[in-house]
């Protein structure tokens, strides 16, 4: 018999997701715009790449002004300045950002405690937390 914590093992098939680029992105209806300041922009052009990869499409408007105009599908949920804080969270290498960066979202967008899924979905993530080695949350 196997325990398993549905938000562990959401958060680590998100992760997983995220880290390979494996995600569906939508489109949101009013985009996000921020500002950064030279530094944070050059970070942000270093791990634009990754952002894109992972679900998110920034339009640049110039002077340091971005518009997040489309997140990850499974990050609908989350509010868009609570997503913009992670596109903030630029660190200084590609450990560090999957660190900050994917885990943090894949943490933000998983079930969360009660929340209550189907059986169809909870067998889909048994199938799928048991495909991924370890099978734990990013977090430990």
């Amino acid at each position: 018999m196997y325990l398993i914590d549905q938000h562990a093992a959401h958060e680590r098939v998100l992760y997983e997701q995220l880290r390979s680029g494996e995600v569906e992105r939508q489109r949101i209806l009013i985009g996000y715009s921020f500002s950064l300041s030279p530094e944070e922009e050059f970070e942000l052009q270093v791990f634009l790449p990754e952002l894109t990869r992972c679900g998110f499409c920034l339009e640049n408007g110039g002077g340091g002004e971005y518009t997040i105009t489309e997140i990850p599908s499974s990050a609908s949920k989350l509010p868009i300045e609570h997503l913009s804080r992670f596109v903030r969270l630029l660190a200084g290498t590609k450990e560090d950002f999957e660190r900050d960066v994917y885990s943090g979202l894949a943490c933000r967008m998983a079930i969360k405690e009660g929340e209550a899924i189907d059986a169809s979905s909870a067998q889909d993530l048994l199938e799928r937390s048991f495909r991924i080695d370890p099978q734990r949350c990013p977090h430990g």
